[in-house]
């Protein structure tokens, strides 16, 4: 239904013609309606405005970041610095890192003990045992103590890659087996 209006001097209402009412309206009234119509435009010219202004004043400031003005360029600069030396902290704890990993490798990893009785006839019981030490790369020793009633000898074999070059006991070869599967095995 559309709306006709028309300036009067006084307000009334014309019957109905077809689709369109025709409604006349003082003239102060129809002044506030164009006024209105003024107030909304103006509002929405200077919200316009004004993100125009922001947008602008953004894009100085990236222009600035660009091409390098007096406070980026400084603000550039005291980043560039930090990452620098972020770098070269990183690089000594990468060095750092190696060496421990050596130590760590170099480190006793496997520890494994056999208790036996090598006496069986004196009834002394498993007071003897055999001892592996070993690092990761299998390297470490081997000590052994025998423990009779009148005396305790304690000996100790080196290792190499999770290999003696002195013969070894039954003992002493079930605790350097135990120690090299306890390291392979983590």
């Amino acid at each position: 239904m559309g709306i006709l209006l028309k300036w009067t001097s006084f307000a009334k209402r014309v019957p109905k013609r077809g689709n369109l009412c025709i409604i006349t309206l003082p003239k102060f009234m129809a002044i506030f309606f164009v006024q209105k119509e003024l107030i909304l435009f103006a509002f929405g010219a200077m919200i316009v405005l004004i993100l125009l202004l922001w947008l602008i004043r953004l894009e100085g400031k990236i222009r600035g970041l660009y091409l390098g003005e007096e406070g980026s360029e400084e603000t550039l600069g005291a980043l560039s610095v930090k990452t620098e030396e972020a770098r070269k902290r990183v690089g000594k704890l990468e060095i750092l890192s190696e060496r421990m990993e050596k130590r760590i490798s170099k480190s006793v990893q496997g520890v494994e003990t056999v208790r036996f009785n090598p006496f069986r006839e004196a009834g002394s019981g498993n007071q003897s045992f055999a001892s592996a030490f070993l690092s990761e790369n299998g390297d470490g020793v081997v000590i052994s103590s025998l423990y009779s009633r009148d005396r305790v000898g304690i000996f100790g074999k080196p290792v190499s890659q999770f290999t003696s070059s002195f013969e070894l006991t039954e003992e002493e070869a079930e605790a350097l087996k135990r120690a090299a599967e306890k390291i392979k095995s983590s």
